[in-house]
């Protein structure tokens, strides 16, 4: 499985082609991410039913989580 969240642009492109679908896929899905802050495939409703669930299949969005520094001392 895939964490889209860590792909650009580019890699979206190929992670869609890949899975035999249009590329044009990739821009969707980061304007949910991006812009809208959208982290749930069913909420993605300009995706249709079928390429959710396969994006629920190959891939997940999840963001890391970063770790702590302390800058005191």
């Amino acid at each position: 499985m895939v964490n889209l969240l860590n792909l650009d642009r580019e890699g979206l492109t190929s992670f869609f082609a890949n899975l035999g679908e249009k590329p044009f896929h990739a821009t969707q899905v980061m304007k949910w991410i991006h812009q809208q802050a959208v982290l749930d495939f069913d909420a993605m409703t300009n995706l249709s039913k079928a390429l959710r669930q396969v994006l629920r299949w190959y891939s997940f969005l999840k963001r890391s989580a970063l770790p702590y520094v302390c800058l005191h001392k």
